[in-house]
């Protein structure tokens, strides 16, 4: 069975057209640690250390600039981990390859090609062909290595289903009873316990160079140098020349940010800093959500807030009984076993009666639901909504507090009183 890259490319119908090399990045960059600036430095002082840091560094691009000063904010001062995955991708800012390695390790192969792929397309480039192709066959062989037939035909023919015929044939070769797959001669190097697989998969994807080569990331894989808290001190001198209180302002840099990302149509990065942070609950968004169903997208939205189990009971019971109405009893005890942990326990055990049913409709407690799929949804949305509106923590955040600006106005305004104060030193 040829799976190694070179056979990938050999067996490709059209092989793509590589992509001239770029100019190599910098390997000499690093972001900067400094001592620790006062909260709110004076105006003098904040510009001069500017001035004399930017003489030794060079610029960034000043449309990009604010968002690595996000980035970088929200990494040393916020630690929302998922907003900076989702605005690296969004804004293809920046390919964290530690990162990639370790949902590879951790076993998060779809998280790991879900990153991957937000950077470059299956197709766009051999490499990447070939990194989707051996995570998900990675994938493959770990669900193998459990015995678990089922998933791993389920990989095979709805995830490796577009891979060349003669890779495909010998991955669907694999799918046998009491079969150990390192029998196969290309596949005998791989070890016995799940660590060592997934610490052979990323020492492959290494030695073959298949990210550090790749045109589409390699000029990603450095971040460009930013002085450490700038963003921070950058809104600290707005608020000392609007007269401001700190203390008055610290959250608001926050809320700037995520107007900034708003306006900037960064919209997935938005929903995960309102997530992280609790900035605001989006009733629109929330609703829109519900009423198309996506009931586990919902849950994830509203999880991080406080006292909210009843609400998420109702979006999780509500995705199990659209699962059984539908007939798919499988989706729904995958539910079930989600709602473990989300659930009261003797409502779980309720729910679970209704699969020996052949309607749940018929189970005294639900026979009053309407037969109609949209109507029952209708209804359910409408109940949400007024738990929302009436619940005490949630209707503070329904709201955003008033903003006196806009992030690019003020990082505008303080580089414009950089130059007007470096034009008069002249």
């Amino acid at each position: 069975m040829a799976l190694g890259r070179e056979a990938l490319q050999a067996m490709m119908e059209q092989e793509a057209p590589h992509e001239e090399d770029e100019a190599p990045v910098n390997e000499d960059e690093a972001p900067v640690n400094e001592e620790e600036a006062p909260a709110v430095p004076p105006a003098d002082e904040l510009l001069q250390k500017t001035v004399e840091w930017e003489e030794k560094n060079p610029r960034v691009d000043q449309e990009m600039e604010i968002f690595y000063l996000i980035r970088q904010f929200l990494v040393e001062e916020e630690g929302c981990e998922g907003t900076i995955r989702t605005l690296e991708v969004e804004k293809s800012l920046y390919f964290d390859l530690a990162y990639f390695e370790q949902m590879l390790l951790a076993g998060s192969f779809d998280t790991g090609v879900q990153y991957l792929c937000g950077f470059t397309g299956i197709h766009t480039h051999d490499n990447s062909t070939w990194l989707v192709t051996e995570i998900l066959k990675h994938k493959l062989l770990e669900a193998l290595d459990r015995a678990d037939l089922v998933f791993a035909s389920a990989i095979v023919e709805k995830e490796l289903n577009w891979v060349h015929p003669v890779i495909f044939h010998s991955l669907k070769s694999l799918l046998r009873p009491n079969f150990d797959f390192r029998q196969h001669h290309e596949l005998s190097h791989y070890g016995y316990d799940v660590e060592s697989m997934r610490t052979s998969l990323v020492t492959m994807i290494r030695d073959e160079k298949a990210i550090t080569d790749h045109p589409h990331l390699r000029n990603k894989m450095v971040l460009p140098r930013v002085r450490t808290k700038q963003l921070r001190a950058i809104h600290a001198d707005f608020v000392a020349r609007s007269h401001e209180l700190q203390q008055a302002a610290n959250k608001e840099l926050l809320y700037l940010i995520r107007q900034f990302l708003k306006d900037e149509n960064c919209n997935n990065t938005v929903r995960m800093l309102e997530i992280e942070k609790s900035l605001l609950f989006d009733l629109s968004y929330f609703r829109d959500l519900a009423s198309a169903g996506e009931w586990m997208y919902a849950v994830h939205y509203i999880l991080p807030l406080p006292d909210v189990s009843g609400i998420i009971m109702k979006l999780m019971e509500q995705d199990y009984l659209e699962a059984l109405s539908s007939g798919d009893a499988s989706k729904g005890i995958t539910i079930l076993r989600c709602c473990k942990d989300k659930v009261d326990p003797e409502k779980l055990k309720n729910l679970s009666v209704l699969l020996a049913y052949s309607n749940f409709r018929e189970h005294p407690d639900y026979e009053h639901i309407d037969n109609d799929f949209y109507s029952m949804r209708k209804a359910v949305v409408a109940q949400l909504e007024e738990d929302v509106s009436k619940h005490p923590l949630l209707k503070e955040r329904l709201k955003l507090p008033w903003i006196r600006s806009d992030l690019r106005s003020i990082y505008n305004g303080h580089r414009e009183v950089k130059v007007a104060r470096r034009r008069a030193s002249i």
